[in-house]
C-alpha cells in the first residue's frame, strides 16, 4: 500500500519526539521492516493518549507480518522434522524441539505484550469509536495467535468475543468506513476458518458489502484518503465469499451460492 495519502494525515505534536517517530515509522513501513515498525509504533503508543488511524494501521500491519513470519517458520520446522533423515532420532528430536520452543516463545511473547498494552492503555484511551473497533480487532488477532499456540479453548473464545465486539461497535460507523469493513472481514474469516460456519461468515460479508456498495456511488472519487483502502477491502471480501463457496471447501449451500450470484457485477460471470 502506498503512503502517498497516509502521510498527509494530521499528526499529533503533543511531544516533540512524536513527529520524528512518525517519520521513522513511515520509513520502516516503506522498507517492510516490520520489527522496526512495531518497535517505533509501540514506543509512540506510550507517548500519546491515543493512536490515529495511520498509527493503528502500522501497529496492526507490523504485528500481523511478524506473527505470520514466526508461524511460517514453525510450519517449515515441522515439515523439515518430518522429512529429514537422521541416525540419532533422539538428538534430532531434541534439537527440533528446542528451535520450536524458541519460536513459539517469541510468538507468544509478542502477542501477549501487545495484548497487555491494549488492555491496560490503548483500549481505555481510544480516541473514538473507530479506534475502539481497530483495537478490538487487534486484540482478537492476538488471542487467536495465543490459542493456536496453546490450543486453549478459552483463548479461542476470547478471540471470538473480541471480533464480535468489534463488529457490534462497527455498526455505529459509516458503511464504507475502513474499520467497519475490516471488522466484518476479520469476523467472517474467524467464523469460516476457526468455527467452520460458512453460513454465518457469508451472511456477514454479504451484509457488509451490500451496505457499502449501496453507498459507493456517493463516496467514489471522493478526496477521502481511505477510499482506496475501502475499495481494496471490498474486493478482498468478494474474493473470500467466492473462494469459500468453491468445491475445495465443501460448502455446497444453495443459500451461500445465491449470495455469490447477487454479489457478481451485472453482465459478468462468476
Amino acid at each position: 500500500m502506498s503512503l502517498t495519502s497516509l502521510s498527509s494525515w494530521d499528526s499529533d505534536e503533543l511531544n516533540p519526539a512524536v513527529p520524528k517517530l512518525q517519520a521513522e515509522m513511515r520509513m520502516a513501513f516503506m522498507a517492510n521492516d516490520w520489527h522496526r515498525l512495531r518497535k517505533k509504533t509501540l514506543k509512540l503508543a506510550r507517548l500519546k493518549p491515543g493512536l490515529n488511524i495511520e498509527e493503528r494501521f502500522f501497529l496492526a500491519t507490523s504485528q500481523e507480518n511478524i506473527n505470520l513470519s514466526l508461524q511460517d517458520s514453525l510450519r517449515e520446522l515441522d515439515d523439515t522434522r518430518l522429512t529429514s533423515a537422521c541416525s540419532n532420532k533422539r538428538a534430532q528430536k531434541a534439537v527440533f524441539r528446542s528451535y520450536h520452543d524458541d519460536l513459539a516463545k517469541e510468538l507468544r511473547s509478542n502477542s501477549q505484550s501487545l495484548l497487555d498494552l491494549l488492555l491496560s492503555f490503548l483500549i481505555p484511551h481510544a480516541i473514538d469509536e473507530e479506534a475502539r473497533v481497530d483495537y478490538l480487532r487487534i486484540k482478537g488477532a492476538q488471542h487467536l495467535v495465543l490459542a493456536q499456540i496453546s490450543g486453549k479453548v478459552e483463548e479461542f473464545e476470547w478471540a471470538r468475543l473480541a471480533y464480535a465486539s468489534a463488529w457490534t461497535k462497527a455498526q455505529n460507523l459509516p458503511v464504507t468506513n475502513v474499520s467497519r469493513l475490516s471488522a466484518g472481514n476479520t469476523l467472517s474469516r474467524f467464523l469460516f476458518y476457526q468455527q467452520k460456519r460458512p453460513d454465518l461468515a457469508a451472511k456477514i460479508i454479504y451484509e457488509t458489502l451490500e451496505a457499502a456498495e449501496n453507498s459507493m456511488d456517493v463516496v467514489e472519487g471522493s478526496s477521502d484518503p481511505m477510499f482506496p483502502v475501502a475499495a481494496h477491502l471490498m474486493g478482498v471480501m468478494r474474493f473470500n465469499i467466492k473462494s469459500w463457496t468453491s468445491p475445495r471447501h465443501w460448502t455446497p449451500k444453495s443459500a451461500v451460492r445465491a449470495l455469490v450470484a447477487r454479489l457478481s457485477p451485472p453482465g459478468k460471470g462468476g
